[in-house]
């Protein structure tokens, strides 16, 4: 199959073309989903800033924060919201079915209590989603949001299907192309190989037509140009080789001329007249036509 320079164009051609539609996909795949983070991340700060001053108009305390407001905002901002105190404990969640197990440990609040802010991607085998936590230090308490990722996630999956069916839209259609293109690249070499294999089975008369301006047309020129100084040469050669035979049809003495293999390349009227042979000669043993042995012996 691969022997075919058109079929070798065009199978190296489609193994590049699906490794980058591979790199394309596996880039864009993962830094959209990037980009959509961080871009919720700076969504979801705005909202704790919004927070932030909410308590600090309730001059709200740690004993008395307000679930029913919490609740509400969690509500408005589709966010997860949780009060916690600085030794990890949660104060206030906006869903009451949530654990209240310390939290001290965890990334986002690590991070939270050493740089002011943290956040984390987590898995949740319960839900079957990744959700992200945000925390952010505000003075006596950290307020830690949590963010599903559910959305982000089936989104990111209608992208990788549209990328998908482009990629296989680009295939095929890169595909009629570099067919295309292999075609008018093979075809005059196609054209070069038929005039060599005609011109060595004594077709002198070939020749190649159309050629273009590039590097193959121009040893399409040559070629013409090769065939007819052969063709010359030839013609020459056969010139010379009839002057030699009316040359020698003209000596009255018989002449005969044998080459190395003891062919006979040249015989005259007269060495047929002493040999009283009347048959074509030329090319044949010289021990065939001529059959006397003391001859023979002298040749």
């Amino acid at each position: 199959m691969l022997k075919k320079l058109s079929n070798r164009i065009i199978f190296s051609n489609l193994i590049l073309i699906i490794i980058l539609i591979f790199i394309i996909f596996s880039f864009i795949s993962t830094h959209l989903r990037q980009m959509h983070i961080e871009l919720i991340k700076k969504d979801i700060q705005q909202k704790i800033t919004y927070i932030e001053k909410i308590i600090v108009n309730k001059k709200f305390c740690n004993n008395k924060l307000s679930y029913d407001i919490i609740h509400n905002l969690s509500t408005i901002m589709d966010l997860k919201i949780s009060v916690i105190d600085l030794q990890g404990s949660i104060l206030i969640n906006s869903d009451k079915n949530d654990s209240k197990e310390n939290v001290k440990y965890q990334a986002d609040i690590k991070t939270a209590l050493k740089n002011g802010t943290g956040d984390y991607i987590s898995y949740s085998s319960k839900k079957k989603t990744y959700n992200l936590f945000f925390a952010k230090k505000s003075k006596d308490i950290i307020i830690r949001t949590t963010k599903s990722l559910e959305e982000l996630d089936s989104s990111q999956e209608k992208i990788r299907k549209v990328i998908f069916f482009s990629g296989v839209l680009i295939l095929f259609s890169s595909l009629i192309i570099i067919m295309v293109i292999s075609k008018r690249i093979t075809r005059p070499i196609n054209e070069t190989l038929a005039f060599a294999k005609e011109f060595s089975n004594g077709n002198y008369s070939k020749r190649i037509l159309n050629y273009s301006d590039d590097e193959i047309g121009m040893l399409q020129k040559s070629l013409n140009k090769l065939a007819d100084t052969i063709l010359e040469k030839i013609n020459s050669l056969i010139f010379e080789q009839n002057k030699l035979q009316i040359t020698i049809e003209s000596i009255l003495d018989g002449i005969v001329v044998v080459d190395i293999n003891k062919k006979i390349l040249i015989v005259n009227n007269a060495f047929k007249k002493i040999l009283d042979v009347s048959t074509i000669m030329t090319g044949k043993s010289y021990y065939e036509v001529i059959r006397s042995n003391a001859l023979n012996s002298k040749i």
